[in-house]
C-alpha cells in the first residue's frame, strides 16, 4: 500500500511531463494520437471514434469538449495544431518498433 501511495503520484507527474515534452517536440504525433484533424482552440478529447482520412474527421466520435487542450497544455483555450497542419510527407503510416515489439502507426 505504501509503494502504491508513492508510485501513483510519481507516475501521474512523469506522464504529464512526458505529454508536455511530446507536445513541444513532436506535435504531429500528438495530433495523430489524439485524433485532432484541424488546428483548433479548446480542442476536445476524443475518447473513441472511427478515423475518416478521406474527409479528415473522426466519425462517430465521443468527445469531451476542451479536455484535450486542458490535459495537453494545461489551458482550456489552448490551441492544438491539427494533423492536416503538417506536411504530407510526415502524414503517412510508418512501421514503428519499441519495447513491446513492432506495429503500424501514424507518426512514430
Amino acid at each position: 500500500m505504501l509503494a502504491a501511495a508513492i508510485a501513483i503520484p510519481l507516475q501521474i507527474l512523469a506522464g504529464d511531463m512526458h505529454g508536455l515534452n511530446t507536445l513541444e517536440h513532436q506535435p504531429a504525433k500528438i495530433a495523430a494520437i489524439e485524433g485532432i484533424w484541424h488546428t483548433e482552440k479548446s480542442a476536445p478529447l476524443t475518447l473513441f471514434g472511427w478515423p475518416n482520412e478521406k474527409e479528415k474527421r473522426t466519425d462517430y466520435a465521443v468527445q469531451v469538449p476542451g479536455m484535450a487542450s486542458l490535459i495537453l497544455a494545461h489551458d482550456w483555450n489552448a490551441e492544438l495544431k491539427g494533423w492536416t497542419s503538417f506536411p504530407m510527407r510526415t502524414r503517412r503510416w510508418r512501421r514503428c518498433s519499441g519495447a513491446s515489439g513492432s506495429w503500424w502507426a501514424w507518426a512514430c
